[in-house]
């Protein structure tokens, strides 16, 4: 018997589940602890680990947004062990921010923001998310609204959606004001070069945003009202059947404007209303999954997006006639299975977007609104992307690898003249391909070193009239992090990473009186390099996680517009440094009814183009240093938060002779959710800028006072007829073994103390 014990193969398989939702928890890192051995699981929440001796183990469970998890196993009873584990989704930093890891997987500087945290955010647009995540500031401009991170310029911050970049490429930044948080499943920030991943454009860091796939009900009812005119209204329908799921959105959003602010010429307050601040979009979403033949997975997104905003221009430069019209049409469509001998991916995306920009004065305007010139362009993007990813995890680590094919083209005419727009015709070619591995050596105990390499190799070709370029920039990237097997107690990370960002086709080819681009411009390249600490930690009461990392950011040929010769305005390549430090850090009690979080940065940069006048100079529109403060209170049906941010002074001019004061901004969010019978109802108010206090981020360009948002949401809707009202019945069933969960340990803590 004994013999025949020791020729048996033992093992253990499992599932892992997300204890809220009941849903399979795919990737998530299963090691056996005391042994080299490891998995992960796949899409359907499974794994397997064989060639166990005998005995007790500890089983670690490990996910980018979960709570680890050890469950006790005891192998040699049976052939294979048989388990089943439930992880509680973790929210971390500020809120609604989460920022999860696991060792060997956790990152700096990465945030992630689920579904649930959106629609707990109050927020209706992606710019009211975004106004609480560390280490991103929003940019509101007369020309809209974007991004910067870390210090970078907003076309330094590559924003994709469901796969396709949504940045422009004339101006290179995205707009992020009209997009409804309604439709999206995700927000992934992610802070710092990361061109070897994501691919050009990638400078200061990524937005990744992903649309919804499933609810836990058949249909819901998103709607918001505001200040200033503010209309959302978002239903949406799930439906499941043998396996397949569909899911249809859609999001009508309007915001009037029309605030009051005030400004200063001479030793004079004036008092006036924005004008032309008005912007409405309507978005539509159709996603399905499913499977395929073969043991394939696929997934496909179809969404059409329709926008206007007017253009008010500066206080000085008033444009009450100037509008901003958008549509898109994006698709993607991923499908997956595991292929020789790990995990195949393949993704066809696309884009077909128009952009019209008019601004037509009528003869009898007042001269005040004329200082803006008369113009009506119109402009067509088409943007292929096809790209294969290959993963395959081992005991100590994982291999991936990848390659992508772009094919853009664009073309503006100018409909006041009747010819050619500013650009003309544009064509772009763009092939890469990229590895990346990682790789873990236990060192001492329970002790782990990291190290993680990747690269990125691009040819880009692009094509104008008859003039053409290649660029061929290379993208590595390198980073070491020592850490405890568990990921508790700290974790020490130094990485270096290169980024690039090709010319766009407004710095290349742009053309108008006395605005010329430069065909010669060299693509942008960036280095940063980083080191950072990060700690997990528990006690009786609370649980604590917090990190601090100082980077410096030397970019080569940052390009830049600049005023020359003649009163011509042509952009040229400059070099730039960035330096800064973040503190971000979350404190939550144990049953999770307080919260509180931190998020703190100081910047540096300078200027280094060998010019007397700017050389060592600030660059223009970075604040000194923001943080960013929260208190959360829970309580049996909802919460109560409140969110203190400050900014600091900033200069405008590259010569720092202008300097826009700093800013305190409190808002305070109140949540509350009531189940009736299978309906799930959520009600919301938030106040953002409490006191009323008026502020510039960008010159001349007043923002708007106090504002307030009331939204209620509904799921449940239907759910009988389409398969849903069984996931929200769960999902209640779940939250109360959860309560009982903590009830039981708190009483448990108490007798033991």
């Amino acid at each position: 018997v004994q013999a025949g014990l020791a020729q048996t193969e033992f093992g253990i398989e499992g599932v892992v589940i997300d204890d809220s939702t009941g849903l399979p928890v795919p990737s998530a890192n299963v090691t056996l602890s005391g042994t080299a051995l490891g998995t992960a699981t796949d899409e359907e929440g499974r794994f397997v680990l064989t060639g166990i001796e005998p005995g007790k183990y500890e089983l670690v469970v490990e996910h980018l947004a979960y709570e680890p998890r050890t469950v006790a196993v005891t192998v040699g009873t049976e052939i294979r062990e048989s388990v089943r584990i439930e992880l509680v989704p973790r929210v971390l930093w500020l809120q609604p921010v989460q920022v999860t890891g696991s060792h060997p997987e956790e990152r700096l500087g990465v945030t992630v923001l689920s579904a649930a945290e959106i629609a707990r955010s109050g927020a209706s647009t992606l710019a009211d998310l975004l106004r609480a995540v560390p280490g991103v500031e929003v940019q509101p401009s007369p020309t809209g609204t974007r991004i910067t991170i870390r210090g970078g310029n907003s076309n330094q911050v590559l924003v994709v959606l469901d796969g396709v970049p949504l940045n422009d490429p004339v101006l290179g930044s995205a707009e992020v004001a009209a997009l409804p948080v309604a439709l999206l499943e995700s927000v992934k920030v992610v802070r710092g070069p990361a061109s070897a991943e994501y691919g050009a454009g990638a400078v200061a860091g990524v937005l990744e945003l992903t649309t919804r796939k499933d609810l836990e009900s058949g249909a819901s009812v998103d709607a918001r009202v505001g200040s200033y005119g503010l209309r959302t209204f978002a239903p949406a329908i799930d439906v499941r059947l043998r396996g397949q799921s569909l899911h249809l959105s859609v999001s009508q959003m309007q915001f009037g404007g029309g605030y009051d602010y005030k400004y200063a010429i001479g030793s004079k307050t004036k008092h006036s209303t924005r004008l032309n601040s008005a912007f409405s979009s309507l978005m539509a979403g159709l996603n399905w999954k499913g499977l395929l033949p073969k043991g394939w997975r696929s997934f496909a997104s179809l969404s059409f997006e329709k926008s206007a905003r007017g253009i008010p221009g500066s206080i000085y430069a008033l444009s009450p006639y100037a509008r901003g019209l958008r549509s898109r049409w994006l698709f993607s469509w991923t499908a997956r299975a595991r292929r020789l001998g790990g995990e195949l991916s393949m993704r066809v995306a696309g884009k077909h977007a128009e952009s019209e920009f008019v601004n037509r004065i009528p003869e009898r305007a007042p001269i005040r609104y004329r200082s803006v010139p008369p113009y009506h362009t119109h402009g067509t993007v088409r943007d292929l992307r096809i790209s294969a990813r290959w993963l395959r995890r081992l005991s100590k680590g994982k291999l991936s690898g990848g390659v992508e094919g772009d094919f853009l083209r664009y073309r503006d005419r100018d409909l006041l003249r009747e010819g050619e727009g500013p650009v003309g015709q544009a064509v772009s070619r763009l092939f890469a391909i990229w590895m990346q591995g990682t790789h873990v050596f236990p060192i001492w105990s329970r002790w782990l070193l990291t190290v993680r390499e990747e690269v990125r190799l691009t040819v880009a070709r692009t094509q104008a009239n008859e003039f053409g370029r290649i660029d061929e920039p290379v993208s590595p990237g390198f980073s070491l992090q020592v850490g405890r097997e568990s990921g508790a107690g700290l974790t020490f990370v130094a990485e270096a990473h290169h980024a690039f960002r090709l010319p766009t086709y407004g710095d290349l080819f742009y053309q108008e009186y006395r605005v010329r681009g430069n065909p010669n411009l060299r693509p942008e390249r960036a280095w940063e390099t980083s080191l950072g600490v990060m700690g997990k930690h528990g006690f009786e009461r609370v649980r604590a996680r917090w990190e601090i990392v100082r980077y410096r950011r030397l970019v080569r040929d940052q390009i830049i517009w600049r005023l020359g010769s003649f009163g011509s305005f042509s952009p040229t390549n400059v070099d730039a440094r960035v330096d800064g430090v973040e503190v971000n850090g979350g404190v939550e009690t144990v049953g999770r009814k307080w919260r509180i979080d931190l998020g703190a940065e100081t910047l540096h940069t300078e200027n280094l183009v060998q010019d007397a006048t700017v050389h060592g100079k600030a660059l223009p529109f970075r604040p000194d240093y923001r943080w960013k403060i929260s208190l959360e209170r829970r309580f049996r049906f909802g919460s109560v938060s409140w969110i203190h941010r400050v900014s600091g002074p900033r200069w405008v001019t590259e010569a720092n002779t202008v300097r826009l004061p700093g800013f305190q901004l409190d808002d305070v969010i109140v949540r509350t959710e009531i189940e009736r019978g299978k309906l799930r109802w959520r009600l919301s108010l938030a106040v953002f800028n409490l006191w009323d206090r008026q502020y510039e981020v960008v010159e001349n360009a007043p923002q708007p006072g106090r504002e307030w948002r009331v939204g209620v949401s509904v799921e449940g809707i239907a759910g009988r007829f389409l398969g849903g009202g069984e996931h929200l019945h769960a999902a209640k069933t779940e939250r109360n073994l959860e309560k009982t969960s903590v009830e039981q340990n708190g009483a448990r803590a108490a007798v033991a103390k």
